[in-house]
């Protein structure tokens, strides 16, 4: 009889140590390869693996939700998902977001337009009598995320952005170097399009994010050097390498 107890209250203390596993909600974005991806349910990416391995070194548990980047950014300002990825500095973003330093996306704006296309684009002043294809909720560099001069398309996937373009829709697409040109590589478009002279290379890229709204606010200091310590070893680097060979 008290073996049966001991293995109870086992059991019971057992549960209770599991229910009381800090658990990070993270919205991420349903289409944007190679960084976050929802393959039949199921997240993969960059961020998805460096996220597993924050977690794991933290103690926590991930549960990871599919949106359009777009509710990504309203579900971590009101806290309904505590964490998220890729996410470029704005101080609009600032009120409701703590970045987690540093940015481990360095990344080049690039500018992508049909291969038969005679459009010169060199310089910033080329962009002005283009139609531009931009994914919904980026932010990209300035001037050109604030400039009214620019004609802009909204898509709600970078596979969108291709038929766009290549449908002539617009003129030209743009996005960062990583994402687009492993889109038109993997989905085949490689050869209708080519990348245009003028390029972009931004100081910061794409950070990760917790809400300010969420009930992990308190943990930031822990999350914040749990990711520093990852970074400095190098993991980082090596998730994003293994998905670009």
């Amino acid at each position: 009889m008290r073996t049966f107890v001991c293995l109870l209250l086992a059991i019971v203390f057992s549960s209770s140590a599991a229910v009381a596993r800090p658990v990070i909600k993270y919205g991420y974005d349903e289409d944007y390869p190679p960084w976050e991806k929802n393959v039949s349910g199921k997240p993969v990416g960059i961020n998805i693996d460096i996220m597993n391995a924050l977690a794991d070194r933290l103690g926590f548990e991930v549960v990871y939700r599919p949106y359009p980047f777009k509710r990504v950014l309203v579900l971590l300002e009101s806290g309904e998902i505590d964490m998220t990825g890729g996410l470029a500095r704005s101080a609009e973003r600032e009120a409701y977001a703590r970045y987690l330093e540093p940015s481990y996306q360095k990344t080049i704006r690039v500018f992508i337009i049909r291969r038969e296309s005679g459009i010169r684009l060199r310089t910033y002043a080329d962009l002005i009598p283009l139609r531009i294809g931009v994914r919904a909720g980026n932010r990209l560099y300035e001037p050109f995320d604030s400039d009214p001069r620019l004609m802009k398309v909204e898509a709600h996937s970078v596979d969108q952005l291709f038929q766009m373009l290549l449908a002539g829709r617009t003129d030209v697409i743009v996005g960062g170097s990583i994402q687009l040109r492993h889109a038109a590589k993997v989905s085949g478009y490689a050869s209708k399009v080519k990348l245009a002279p003028y390029t972009v290379e931004t100081q910061d890229g794409g950070f990760f994010a917790l809400s300010r709204a969420s009930a992990l606010e308190g943990s930031f200091d822990a999350i914040q050097k749990a990711f520093r310590d990852l970074y400095a070893r190098g993991l980082i680097d090596r998730i994003i390498e293994s998905h670009l060979r």
